[in-house]
């Protein structure tokens, strides 16, 4: 006989389920928040129980297990932090200035956050850490979470900065954002690097760019012409359907307020190759090797995948797939066909203008 399977009710809210709840507090707007925070923070990191709620929450972000990790329950928070402050020589906390909030979610929920920093020496890091307090009956504060993060390895760069390359654009290879130096020598000479990223799009960039504030020597590979030619060789009407905020390269904004909010392809493509340009982020064409390779390639949206349709050699109109197609300024009124409702066909449809129907 088949064993039954019993599954949850499809009702269950999977939220119940996780530990944590929000806790049940008023603040006061008079409280000195500085004070509440440097309360707690005066021990750390030598927290005991009487520190921690009962149901407290502590995630750690690489800063002291050297992965991600959560914990639950005050007790569970306190044995192994003990353990790990030892393992890892842990620092007292700065209190950051100004970093002291109340979160009032309503009448009767409420918590204090403040923003802390500490260092280890074992191995030496500088990490940031987060507390969420609440008011205990005693009159005392109590830590509801706990967040540590790693932050930075003292001397190997900041992966958070980077200052403008000092390089001019080279004449004859500035493609891939490869370039000369102020003092005329050139970077394409090198063929052996720590790491090779495959793809010059936005994330390709983006990990040579925080490859080259770790001081990590790096190229980046891009198969087209230049950087931005990705986004550059799309269909005439392509463009993002998020807003510019999310489309921002590291270290700075990348696409400022004369840009439209909703980027078109062009402005991505002169965004990209600017940004290149600016940090001197390394691409070269030849026969290179590398102790570790990133794969920025994409989705594969410009693969094109074709669908298998009956009797489709009856057909003999003219049939291509959005990776091929630029306009359809040159189809005149005539009708046509998209399949498939997403971003590209959607684009592709409304900005069909002219076109007796699609």
């Amino acid at each position: 006989m088949p064993t039954a399977v019993t599954t949850p009710a499809s009702n269950a809210n999977v939220l119940e389920l996780l530990p944590g709840r929000f806790p049940k507090a008023r603040i006061p707007d008079s409280t000195d928040l500085d004070a509440a925070a440097a309360s707690v923070l005066q021990s750390f990191p030598n927290l005991e129980l009487r520190h921690f709620n009962e149901d407290a929450l502590w995630r750690d972000s690489f800063a002291l297990t050297g992965t991600l990790r959560t914990f639950y329950s005050g007790q569970s928070v306190v044995e192994i932090l003990r353990n790990l402050v030892q393992q890892r020589g842990v620092s007292a906390a700065t209190l950051i200035p100004g970093s002291a909030r109340r979160t009032q979610v309503d009448d009767d929920v409420a918590w204090i956050d403040c923003r802390f920093s500490f260092t280890t020496s074992n191995p030496e890091t500088e990490c940031s850490g987060f507390l969420s307090l609440i008011p205990s009956e005693d009159g005392q504060w109590k830590i509801w979470v706990l967040r540590t993060i790693l932050e930075q390895l003292p001397g190997h760069g900041d992966v958070e900065r980077l200052q403008p390359s000092d390089r001019v654009p080279d004449p004859v290879n500035s493609v891939n954002g490869n370039g000369t130096v102020s003092n005329g020598t050139s970077n394409g000479d090198k063929t052996h690097f720590q790491a090779a990223v495959i793809g010059g799009g936005q994330s390709g960039l983006s990990t040579g760019g925080r490859l080259q504030a770790l001081g990590v020597s790096y190229v980046v590979l891009e198969k087209n012409a230049q950087v931005g030619d990705a986004w550059r060789n799309r269909y005439e009407s392509a463009r993002l359907h998020t807003v510019r905020e999310y489309s921002h390269l590291p270290f700075d904004r990348t696409f400022g307020p004369e840009h439209n909010e909703y980027l078109g392809k062009d402005d991505l493509a002169k965004g990209h190759e600017k940004w290149a340009e600016k940090y001197g982020i390394d691409g070269k064409a030849s026969q290179i090797t590398a102790n570790h390779i990133v794969i920025a390639t994409g989705a594969g949206s410009q693969s094109p995948v074709m669908p298998q349709l009956l009797d489709r050699e009856k057909y003999k109109g003219k049939v291509l797939h959005s990776a091929e197609y630029s306009t359809a300024k040159e189809w005149g009124a005539k009708s046509g066909i998209v399949l498939g409702t997403a971003n590209t066909g959607q684009s592709v449809c409304w900005f069909s203008q002219g076109r007796d129907e699609a």
